[in-house]
């Protein structure tokens, strides 16, 4: 496969996965300014594919340059995103849809994200603050850097979507979980040992 095949298909894939980042970062912002209601009503879409897409081109276009050539802070932050994004997804995804007692595959349509959220910055506080704000600040960084922005823009949005994401955080961590949904919530984190 020709470099600028893999080019292509690397930049498409990671524009479509930041299609889903827009929306996703979508959800703190409406908590922050709306509440954590409106965090529900955020849809999800085109998730693993196109990051899968962009990872394995990300590999594949690394190998076949070599690594002679030097790291940028752009590629070492979509290394360091993966394993994020991994544990993200087990967290809000893969766990809460076990058939296993007492999670019971908590579904979208009764898991209550704002809720769930609120319940790990309540119980977990460090691991949440640290773990949304790693998370969300090296995404920004990634995608604004990969669109060529420049650097003071970047480092402006990263600065004002972290604040933004803290004040969402915040207000989502001062809803409630109802009581008939923090045993199964426990559950999830359980699996994790966190």
């Amino acid at each position: 496969m020709s470099s600028r095949v893999v080019d292509r298909i690397q930049k498409y894939s990671g524009i479509a996965f930041g299609g889903f980042v827009v929306l996703h970062l979508c959800a703190p912002h409406a908590g922050a300014l709306l509440g954590p209601n409106v965090v529900d009503d955020v849809v999800y879409a085109w998730i693993g594919g196109s990051l899968s897409v962009h990872i394995i081109s990300s590999i594949y276009k690394r190998m076949k340059r070599g690594t002679s050539k030097r790291v940028s802070a752009q590629n070492k932050t979509g290394w360091v995103l993966i394993p994020l994004l991994f544990g993200h997804t087990l967290i809000h995804r893969v766990i809460p849809a076990m058939d296993v007692k007492p999670i019971r595959s908590l579904s979208p349509s009764e898991l209550s994200y704002a809720h769930y959220v609120g319940h790990a910055l309540t119980t977990r506080p460090l691991f949440s603050i640290i773990g949304y704000t790693s998370l969300t600040a090296l995404v920004i960084y990634h995608g604004l850097v990969g669109l060529m922005v420049k650097r003071k823009k970047v480092k402006h949005a990263v600065t004002v979507n972290i604040a933004v994401i803290g004040i969402g955080l915040a207000r989502i961590a001062n809803g409630y979980t109802p009581d008939f949904m923090t045993g199964r919530y426990e559950a999830v984190y359980n699996q994790l040992r966190i």
